[in-house]
Parts: C-alpha cells; sequence; structure tokens
C-alpha cells in the first residue's frame, strides 16, 4: 500500500528489505544497525536505476527517502551515508527526505528509559541487543548474563522467524506483561541495573545513534511523530535530534511535524471508539505507533514532497 501511494503521485518507488529479511537468506537480521540498513537501501536503488533503464523507463535523477519507525531509523542511516560520502552524494540527487518515528538517539533512549520500559519494547529492546551481540560480538558472552529462563534459550533466534510479535507473546515466547512487568521477567537484575554504565551495549548504540554522530543534514528535511508515541517516546528520539539539528530547523532545512492533535481528534475517536476510559487508553497504547500516527505522518510526508517537485528547476 505505501509503494501503491507514492507510486501514485508518479514516483518511481524502491521499496527495501534488509539483510536477513523477506527473500535474503543471510543468517540474522542486523535490527537497528545503521551501515547494514543504508547499504541494503543504495543496493536496492542501484538495482531499480539499472531495472528502469532496461525497461526504458526515463528517472530524472531526483531520489527522495521516506521511512517509518525501524524504516525512519533506516532512511536516516541512508541520509547520511549519502551525504556523508563525496562520491554517493555525486551518484545519488537527494533532493528531499522524510523520516517518521525514528529512533534517532538509541544512546539516550538506553541510557535514560530503562526504567520507564516502552510498549512493545519486549520485542524491540532484545531485537536489537542480540542483533548487536551477533554485530559486535561484546555485549554479553553467554545470553544467561542478560536473560532470564524461559527466554535464554530462544531469544536469539526469535526475530526474524515464524511468529509474529502477537504470537511470540500468546506462545509465552514473550512476557505479555504490561511495562514494566515484562522488562522484569526478560531480563537479569543485573543486565537491567547495569544497562546506564554498560560500556559494550553503549558503544553500540552511540554507533547506531544519528544524534551522538558528527553529521548534520544538507537536504530539505522533514521529521514526523506523534509526541504521545508510547514506542517511540518522543523525549528520547526525535527531541533528541531536533535539539541537534535545531541551527537546521532555524534556517528552514529541517521541518519538524508532530501529527499529536490530529491523532487526538480524528484517529482515536475513529479507532477507539470505546466509552470506557481503561479500554479507550489501551487501544490508544496498542494502536498509536503502527496505527493511528503512521498515515497522518504519511499525508505530510506526501504534501513535503509534492511541495518540493513542484519547486524543481
Amino acid at each position: 500500500m505505501l509503494t501503491a501511494f507514492f507510486a501514485a503521485q508518479g514516483n518511481v518507488v524502491v521499496a527495501t528489505d534488509y539483510l536477513g529479511y523477506g527473500k535474503s537468506d543471510y543468517g540474522f537480521h542486523p535490527y537497528l544497525h545503521a551501515d547494514s540498513q543504508a547499504t541494503a537501501t543504495i543496493d536496492a536503488l542501484r538495482a531499480a536505476r539499472e531495472l528502469a533503464g532496461q525497461r526504458g523507463v526515463k528517472l530524472s535523477g531526483e531520489v527522495m527517502l521516506y521511512g517509518y519507525s525501524q524504516g525512519g531509523h533506516a532512511s536516516m542511516a541512508t541520509h547520511r551515508a549519502i551525504e556523508s560520502d563525496s562520491a554517493l552524494a555525486s551518484e545519488f540527487k537527494l533532493v528531499g527526505v522524510a523520516h517518521g518515528t525514528a529512533p534517532a538517539a538509541l544512546k539516550t533512549a538506553i541510557s535514560v528509559n530503562p526504567t520507564v520500559p516502552t510498549v512493545a519494547g519486549q520485542f524491540f529492546v532484545p531485537f536489537f541487543v542480540t542483533a548487536w551481540q551477533k554485530v559486535y560480538g561484546d555485549i554479553y558472552s553467554s545470553a544467561s548474563q542478560v536473560f532470564n529462563p524461559p527466554y535464554l534459550s530462544h531469544i536469539d533466534k526469535l526475530f526474524p522467524g515464524e511468529d509474529t510479535f502477537e504470537t511470540a507473546l500468546k506462545g509465552g515466547k514473550l512476557p505479555a506483561s504490561p511495562p514494566p512487568g515484562w522488562f522484569t521477567e526478560l531480563f537479569t537484575q543485573s543486565f537491567r541495573e547495569g544497562i546506564p554504565t554498560n560500556a559494550a551495549l553503549l558503544k553500540a548504540a552511540e554507533r547506531n545513534d544519528f544524534s551522538a554522530s558528527g553529521w548534520t543534514p544538507k537536504t530539505p528535511t522533514l521529521l514526523c511523530t506523534g509526541s504521545k508515541d508510547p514506542a517511540v517516546p518522543y523525549a528520547t528520539a526525535q527531541k533528541v535530534i531536533e535539539t541537534k539539528w535545531a541551527a537546521q530547523i532555524g534556517a528552514g532545512l529541517v521541518r519538524v511535524q508532530d501529527v499529536d492533535p490530529l491523532v487526538e481528534s480524528v484517529m482515536l475517536p475513529a479507532l477507539c471508539p470505546q466509552a470506557d476510559p481503561m479500554q479507550k487508553e489501551m487501544c490508544r497504547l496498542e494502536k498509536y505507533h503502527g496505527t493511528l500516527a503512521p498515515p497522518l505522518c504519511l499525508s505530510a510526508v506526501k504534501r513535503f514532497f509534492t511541495a518540493i517537485r513542484s519547486t524543481a528547476p
């Protein structure tokens, strides 16, 4: 649907899988690993360009990027990779970039947020911990140092796989407790208490953290999120990158869109109509990140890209 949405605007669309996803036979998925996400996207852009040539499809040469959630981290990684390499910047003419609810400040999030675990964090957190262990090899020497039974026996092989987040919860492969209960059930006490000073984990987070890098964008950029998102909290994600890019925001190069007012006034009444306040809040927590906010950011991105195309020489 996303591919069709952008294609309907007259774009050639490249929808990228990453290592270990889709038809990739890579041994695991390097989740929230900036370099592999960027190279996968760049390779896909090159493949699409080659295919377009084979099929006689004329391309303008202008490239726009958009991703949401993990995709926002991937689009930001690709954005940084292209702008930080003169050869790539020459190869790909970036004219507009948008990043939706991107976990852009991972070191801050990990340092600050362990005591307030996020909604669906029992999926996100072990996924990046085990992925970074496979990439860097120094997060832990044994899974028992990090994970409690019964999860330690399968957690490093759980995602991506046959289970969805929902089936993993129902099958007992992940703790189903709301935060902070799942955090205590899943992780050992020593790991939980040591996160803020865990040098290897924080170093891995910094390697994949855009606010911690020296890079700032050169291309017109839109940052979009819902400021009450319970899965990728605004305070430890987009707000941090907004602070880092304050000069670019002030100059108008980077724009910021908070869709939360529309989430509350339009999407929530339509998709969470429950009269009971507790049920309505549970619906909001479950649907905010994946259902309520994404179409609003998509609409904002469409307007942003349309404006760029209409002013292009």
